[in-house]
């Protein structure tokens, strides 16, 4: 089956759950009630949540004074203002002030720099989710967000065009940031600033809520925007469900194509494409000249590192009983018979025994370092039949390899996966020339995929491919993981175009009737185990007979009865 997955440790069963009350610590560091938010037993002590909400990464979107100062381009609302980020579905943060003093949400951050930082989005802006049942707010770390990246985005871009161009904004804006009485060469030199931000956030494609082109943002930024090549800038209309955490760093492959074994190249490309500074255009270093600034980038590789380790101790959400209702037990064991037949194949379900050995897993001889592996299938596109223009935007984009062609063999054009690749691997090269990793932390960081030996406790020069590491050839896969936690991530397939796992199960035919639902709603469907569809004014509708938003295809269920289907998905609910 191929909807969106997660990883379990121990039995099949959900045996128990712990429920605690999330908290906020106030000034003199006693414990007081947040504001109705559920914390499920995840792995995690409070401290890790509050760290992953605001960790830095990076990321510098813009500069922090005016994020504080920039008012929406439609209104007088501050781009600052909490309830316009409740609006684009950020979650309200519990973690106290010494972690969070901006009092920002889930998933920003303020990034150190000159004259006041930086606004930084980090990857629990996407990774958090939240679902609503009968009154009560329950908190999935790791798991898939309702927020709209793309719509905050399009709204500090517009924020920026208005300052930039309408004098009755700018000068407002100009006293907030420079203060009262600033000469007019300040005034000019923050318009040029303003200016320059414009190119560096292009215009977004709104796939709605939780979902969002992240590939085509990340190619566009760093392969249009750092590269300066704008030929290379491409559609961003292959929208993607934000994928959710859970043991992550076990699995043989990452991203929903497999694109990559690599968690460190996978985390730094993601920090590429949100916004952190990449010098790709400064001439190579003249011979016995000074170091040059070119692959030099803002990324955070300690921030990242941490982010990794942490992840590396985030287990599924068990469903909890007493919130949700009970779970058939009787439905359930005949629902498992039916996963077996149907579903195993490809999400394997645990074996029963405790970490590491949960899983059947890979053979250690495929790794230098001896590690084993959470397996996971790569499908073919055309076998599972859902919504190909991921992968294949993936697969055959090429782009302009401009300045660097040097590092191409020469070559004006190569594919686009293949530039970010090896621009992401020079990046960390020039990393660990400059001494930013021991021996075992850069093993750790490349999640022991790259072979590397001691040098003076420091890796030795890896080459710019990273000879050794484990990559695939063909990006037209769609992955299959275990789908531990699965209810607790709709809406579902790589693209999120189905918002319940009753509906999954239907053969396709039927369920490509329903040609359009809305997302941004957190309201929870225990029954159907998935999201309400409802239209508000904070959700968005989509339409499932377009390319990249069709939900047709993962036909594994489709003869089944309607009583198998409802007891597969009592099962769902174990894991």
């Amino acid at each position: 089956m191929q909807i969106r997955v997660a990883v379990a440790f121990g039995a099949v069963y959900l045996l128990a759950v712990t429920v605690t009350a999330s908290v906020v610590r106030s000034d003199d560091g006693t414990a007081s009630p947040s504001s109705g938010v559920t914390h499920l037993e995840q792995g995690w002590t409070p401290e890790d949540r509050h760290a992953y909400a605001h960790d830095v990464q990076g990321s510098h979107v813009l500069p922090y004074r005016w994020f504080a100062a920039l008012a929406r381009a439609r209104g007088s609302q501050r781009l600052d203002d909490p309830a316009f980020l409740r609006h684009t579905g950020f979650l309200e943060s519990d973690a106290p002030a010494s972690e969070n003093p901006d009092r920002l949400p889930v998933g920003l951050c303020r990034e150190d720099g000159p004259d006041g930082g930086w606004l930084g989005i980090t990857c629990a802006a996407c990774h958090t989710g939240e679902i609503e049942y009968a009154g009560t707010r329950l908190r999935i770390e790791g798991g898939p967000a309702s927020v709209n990246v793309p719509a905050f985005l399009d709204e500090v871009r517009s924020a920026v065009v208005a300052a930039a161009s309408t004098r009755t904004v700018f000068g407002p804006f100009a006293e907030r940031v420079l203060g009262a009485g600033h000469s007019a060469a300040d005034a000019s030199a923050l318009r040029d600033r303003l200016c320059r931000q414009i190119d560096r956030i292009p215009m977004q494609t709104d796939a709605g809520p939780g979902r969002q082109d992240a590939f085509g943002m990340i190619l566009n930024g760093v392969l249009a925007r750092d590269l300066d090549e704008p030929a290379n800038a491409g559609l961003e209309d292959a929208p993607v469900s934000f994928p959710f955490l859970w043991n992550a760093s076990r699995l043989e492959w990452v991203q929903w194509n497999g694109m990559a074994a690599n968690p460190g190249v996978r985390n730094l490309g993601e920090s590429l494409g949100m916004f952190a500074d990449l010098d790709l255009t400064a001439p190579p270093a003249a011979p016995g000249g000074p170091p040059t600034t070119l692959f030099q980038t803002s990324v955070d590789l300690d921030g990242l590192a941490r982010l990794e380790e942490r992840m590396s101790r985030l287990t599924p959400p068990r469903w909890p009983e007493n919130l949700l209702g009970p779970i058939d037990r009787d439905l359930a064991a005949a629902g498992r018979g039916i996963y077996v037949n149907a579903c195993a194949r490809c999400h394997a379900l645990p074996t029963g025994s405790p970490p590491p050995d949960d899983y059947a897993l890979t053979d250690p001889a495929e790794n230098p370092y001896g590690r084993r592996f959470i397996p996971v299938v790569l499908t073919p596109v055309g076998e599972v039949g859902t919504d190909p223009r991921m992968a294949v935007r993936l697969q055959t984009r090429v782009v302009r390899t401009g300045r660097l062609a040097r590092f191409f063999e020469g070559r004006s054009e190569a594919p686009a996966l293949e530039v970010l690749g090896r621009i992401t691997r020079i990046v960390l090269n020039r990393r660990v020339r400059e001494g930013a990793f021991t021996l075992e932390s850069f093993r750790e960081f490349t999640g022991y995929r790259v072979p590397a030996t001691a040098t003076d406790g420091v890796p030795p020069r890896v080459v710019p491919d990273f000879e050794g590491e484990r990559r695939p050839t063909n990006f037209l896969v769609y992955k299959a993981r275990p789908l531990d936690g699965i209810w607790a991530t709709a809406p579902y397939l790589h693209n999120g175009s189905v918002p319940d796992l009753y509906t999954l199960l239907l053969p396709s035919s039927e369920r490509a009737k329903a040609t359009s639902f809305h997302v941004g709603n957190r309201e929870f469907d225990p029954k159907r185990v998935g999201l309400v569809s409802a239209p508000s004014a904070d959700t968005h509708r989509i339409d499932t007979t377009l390319d990249g938003n069709r939900n047709t295809g993962h036909d594994y269920a489709a003869e089944l009865s309607d009583a198998q289907r409802w007891q597969l998905v009592e099962f769902l609910k174990t894991l």
